[in-house]
């Protein structure tokens, strides 16, 4: 098995939403439980900008908190956020 195909593997095992966002704030890389949950293909989100995906409001409330990470900062957020198919606390 190759390592990215182990990594997949590991990560849609996970009991969460997991994203790889990039410093022009577009995702590379989403898991199975974040394409279930938005209800969109996995290739819906790969190259596309988080305002693309998660609308102008998400993004203003988490962009101070991922350029903070993508600087190599340890960031912990927990937010209630509403989706159009439901609602989540996201970290």
């Amino acid at each position: 098995m190759r390592q990215e195909e182990l990594l997949r593997l590991v990560i849609d095992s996970l009991p969460g939403l997991v994203f790889y966002v990039d410093r022009d704030l577009r995702y590379r890389f989403a898991d199975r439980a974040a394409s279930e949950w938005f209800q969109r293909p996995l290739s819906d989100f790969e190259w596309r900008e988080i305002v693309e995906v998660m609308g102008r409001s998400a993004l203003e409330q988490v962009r101070e908190y991922a350029e903070l990470a993508l600087c190599g900062e340890n960031v912990v957020i927990e937010r209630h956020r509403r989706f159009p198919i439901g609602s989540a606390i996201c970290m």
